[in-house]
This record gives C-alpha cells, sequence and structure tokens, in this order.
C-alpha cells in the first residue's frame, strides 16, 4: 500500500522536570484487546451513524459545510479512500502485541527513560488510517532525540493539551496528554504509562449525557494553570465548554458564537480569563465568573491562532487565515501592529520562551519566519523553507529559548526539530538579548558521537505502523557517517532498541 497521509496535526513541548524518569509498561491479554477493538469499532458506527431528525435536516445541511471546512483543511476528503483494509488499527494491535517475556524487560524497567535534562515532546502522528500519539524526549546537552513511545488513538487528532493534574492524587503532579478528536470527543492520557490502549478519562461522551458534551469536532484544547482540574474545549459546533477533571463534568457552556471555534487560550495568571478565536473573524475575551459578558475584536476572514503573551498579561496575538497577524492591548479595542506575515494562513507562531521579541510563525505557504518584535515594530529577520509540506502546528522548548519544533504534512519527514542559532542573521539579532548559552553554537555531527546511550525506548515491542511499498529513508547508525545530504529536516526518529545520534541540525535555505 502506497503512503499518502503522513502528518502531524499537533504538538507540544513539555517543560524539564515534568516527567517521571520510568515508564510503566502495560501487558495486554488477547482477550483484553479483542474486546478494547470492540469497543472502539461500536464508537466508529456511532459517529458514522448518527440518526438525523426530519425536523433538522435544514440544520444539518448548515452544519455539514463546518465539518467540510475541517475535513478540508486536513485533506481528509481522501483520507478513507488511502485505505486498503477497513481496520488497519486492529491488525495491527493484534498482530502486533507487547512482549510479555522480553529478554531484556527486565533491564529495560532498571534503566531510566527520562532524564533531568530531557524535554518530552507530545505530537499527535497520522499515517493513512493508523492515528498515534507519540511521545519523544530532547535532550539539547547531548544533542539528543528519540521516540520513548507511543499510544494507540481511536480517531483522527485535531488538538492537544499537556497537564499535570491527578485526579487520583491531587497533590502529587502527573504527566498526562489530552486529545481532542475528530469524533467529538476528548481523551487523557497517562504518559507514564506505555501500551495502554485506554484513556485514564474521556470526556464528551454520550456519559456526559444530552447537552452536556459537544456534537462535532474539538477543534483546541487549553489546560487552566492556576485551577489545575479544569480543561477546556472548543469546536466545530459553535461552542467552548470548561470540564472539571475531577468528576468529568461538563460545568459550564459558552455558546454565543456565530462560527466554530477554531482556538482558545486559558490566561495563564487570571484563571478566570479565557481567549476564543471563531471563524467569523472575531476574538472574545470571557470572564467564566460572568460568561453572559465578555469583550470582542473583529478581524477579517478566520481566526487561526490566539496565544497570550506569556511575557505581559494584558496582549495577545492572533492570527487568520488570509496570513495577518495582530498584536492586541486587551484594554484598547485595536490592534497595536498588523503584520502581514505570510501569503497563506498562518496556523501558528510561538515566542521564544527566554526573549520576549523573537517570534517565530509558520504558515500552509510552507515556510516559517523569525520576527524581532523590539519596541513594538515587528519586522523580519529570516525565512525558512524546511521541506515539510504544508505546516499546521510549532512549539517552543521551553527550557532552550533558540530550539522549536515544528508540525507538518509529508511524505517522509512531517517533522522538523530546529535550532535557530544556525541562522547568522538570528544570532546578530538576538544575541544582546540572549544568554551566553545563545551564542555557543556547535553543529553536531552523528559520525563525532561516542557510542549509542543506554537508555532505551520502550516501544521495541511495536512494528512499523503500516507496510511501506516505498522504502523510507534509512537512519544511519551510531558507528556510521550520515549521508552526504541529510536532506531539509530532522526526521522523526524510527522505532530503535538504541537511540540513533543524529544531526540536529542539517543545511536548509534560509532568506533574509
Amino acid at each position: 500500500m502506497e503512503e499518502k497521509v503522513n502528518m502531524f496535526s499537533c504538538l507540544r513541548f513539555v517543560p524539564r522536570g515534568s516527567s517521571i524518569t520510568k515508564i510503566e509498561k502495560v501487558k495486554h491479554k488477547r482477550e483484553e484487546l479483542e474486546n478494547i477493538i470492540k469497543e472502539m469499532k461500536l464508537k466508529e458506527a456511532e459517529y458514522l451513524s448518527r440518526p438525523e431528525k426530519e425536523n433538522k435536516v435544514s440544520k444539518q445541511r448548515q452544519s455539514d459545510s463546518d465539518d467540510d471546512d475541517v475535513e478540508n483543511m486536513y485533506d481528509l476528503d481522501t483520507y478513507d479512500d488511502e485505505i486498503s483494509e477497513p481496520m488497519g488499527l486492529e491488525s495491527l494491535i493484534l498482530d502486533n502485541p507487547p512482549e510479555s517475556n522480553s529478554e531484556d524487560s527486565d533491564a529495560e524497567e532498571n534503566e531510566f527513560s527520562v532524564k533531568p535534562g530531557d524535554n518530552m515532546i507530545l505530537a499527535a502522528h497520522v499515517t493513512n488510517d493508523v492515528s498515534m500519539l507519540e511521545v519523544y524526549v530532547f535532550n539539547h546537552e547531548n544533542a539528543e532525540f528519540f521516540l520513548l513511545h507511543d499510544i494507540y488513538l481511536p480517531s483522527f487528532p485535531l488538538s492537544l493539551e499537556w497537564l499535570d493534574f491527578n485526579k487520583d492524587n491531587t497533590d502529587t503532579p502527573g504527566n498526562f496528554s489530552a486529545v481532542g478528536y475528530i469524533s467529538n470527543e476528548i481523551d487523557i492520557w497517562d504518559l507514564t504509562v506505555t501500551g495502554s490502549l485506554e484513556p485514564v478519562l474521556s470526556l464528551s461522551t454520550k456519559k456526559s449525557g444530552k447537552g452536556k458534551r459537544h456534537t462535532k469536532a474539538i477543534m483546541d484544547l487549553s489546560w487552566n494553570r492556576q485551577n489545575r482540574n479544569i480543561l477546556g474545549s472548543s469546536s466545530a459546533d459553535k461552542t467552548v465548554r470548561l470540564w472539571d477533571m475531577n468528576t468529568g463534568d461538563n460545568f459550564l457552556k459558552l455558546d454565543i458564537f456565530e462560527e466554530k471555534v477554531q482556538t482558545i487560550d486559558f490566561h495563564r495568571d487570571e484563571a478566570q480569563n479565557i481567549l476564543t478565536g471563531d471563524c467569523s473573524g472575531c476574538v472574545k475575551l470571557f470572564d467564566c465568573r460572568s460568561p453572559g459578558t465578555f469583550k470582542s475584536w473583529v478581524f477579517e476572514k478566520e481566526i487561526e491562532k490566539i496565544s497570550w503573551n506569556k511575557f505581559d498579561p494584558y496582549h495577545y496575538f492572533a492570527s487568520t487565515n488570509t496570513g495577518m497577524l495582530h498584536y492586541v492591548d486587551i484594554r484598547s479595542n485595536v490592534s497595536i501592529w498588523t503584520l502581514y506575515a505570510h501569503e497563506k494562513e498562518v496556523t501558528g507562531f510561538s515566542l521564544s520562551s527566554e526573549c520576549a521579541d523573537m517570534l517565530v510563525t509558520v504558515s500552509m505557504d510552507e515556510s516559517v519566519k523569525v520576527w524581532d518584535l523590539k519596541d513594538h515594530k515587528p519586522h523580519q529577520v529570516t525565512q525558512k523553507q524546511i521541506n515539510i509540506g504544508e505546516i499546521y502546528t510549532i512549539d517552543s522548548c521551553p527550557d532552550v529559548p533558540y530550539v522549536f519544533c515544528i508540525g507538518g504534512k509529508h511524505k517522509e519527514n512531517p517533522m522538523y526539530l530546529w535550532d535557530s542559532r544556525e541562522n547568522t542573521s538570528v544570532i546578530q539579532q538576538f544575541q544582546d538579548r540572549m544568554g551566553q548559552d545563545f551564542l555557543k553554537f556547535v553543529e553536531i555531527k552523528l559520525d563525532e558521537q561516542p557510542g549509542p546511550s543506554n537508555r532505551q525506548s520502550t516501544s521495541t515491542s511495536v512494528q512499523p505502523r503500516i507496510p511501506l511499498k516505498k522504502k523510507p529513508r534509512k537512519v544511519p547508525r551510531p558507528n556510521q557517517s550520515p549521508p552526504s545530504d541529510p536532506g531539509a529536516s530532522v526526521p522523526a526518529p524510527s522505532r530503535q532498541r538504541q537511540r540513533n545520534r543524529r544531526k540536529m541540525h542539517p543545511k536548509t535555505k534560509d532568506k533574509k
């Protein structure tokens, strides 16, 4: 079967120290796997055959157009046509169950999988009919980047969020990921467990009750860092809902939107404030204590992404599908500045975790741009073509302020891990506003590395997810020299027992 879909729809960095050092392995019996797959089939059948009431036909036709917008963005109109077998996930799970008697399983349990200097990267990866939540480990000091483990997802993932709220022990921070699907449900997955096929909590399901769940795709998720048990979700059903993860209940619904709500963001300090952006071009700021009142700003076309400025509590960024980027003071009714950033949709942007003036934007035009925002006068520092196709998502490393992870759609390499110091224009522009480590740029080559790390991936029992006719890009072994042309991006690491050290800073085309 020829692989046609290979994309990262969303991803998130996790701060250092937020993850445990040892990963627990779950061993399932075949009967348990079969029961889980039956439940997944029932959910899929329910989603595909929802009854329509005759007196709501016209309304349904209108809502179908909203679904078409979501499908067009991710090219889902050919998604089912590219599946040669109806239940590829079933065959993969049953044919490749976790090894229960692996000869090195005891050794793996005694080895640390995540160290204090590691960042984790959560990535929603879709390859044809299989959707995965992949957990990567990135260690900047050792130039290491590898796949720790992955989790099978029941539906196409559109959004994800990292959170540390542990409902079983609220006093002890956990390590979890919330994933929102095109099907209208939300799952909370425990990242400290590998081999799990069931989430620790599901939201927006039939059990939530009538009127207490979303009815269409989950477009975005936002975790409240002050009230850690609260998760916000926005949907193509033109609503925003707040969830109490202690109980799994929806306790607040915001439904005063004209179009589907593509993006939301809780304020980092003011727990009651939440920003929303919808496809009518409207950004709304709600105080959840008085949800009936809000402040709004209207921009051109659809809002693609909004985010609070983490260095300034009174300002936010908003991007649109026309390539515009706006910077707004919530105390004002107009933008401080407006920038024509890209030729197509600005699907994502991210500030450096240390330099308040360094902003990186990505777009469906397949480009990455770095901007200097000093004195509220944004200007472009550099432009980069990273060859991962249309770009959907970006996030900055919270502990390494010049490293960014970018996800797109490409038949070979849809992920790019970028150290922006490889560009001389970036160094010259920001060297006086970064720490000393910013100037210590060394391009690490594969053949200069010592032997492989003794830290192992816990995904050693998982076989390649989809058999490919086309031979995938070869990943060099630790004792080999890198290929003469490693390509324009860092390929997502293959699932192997030993880490494959790789060149993190490949040569790409930069434009001023």
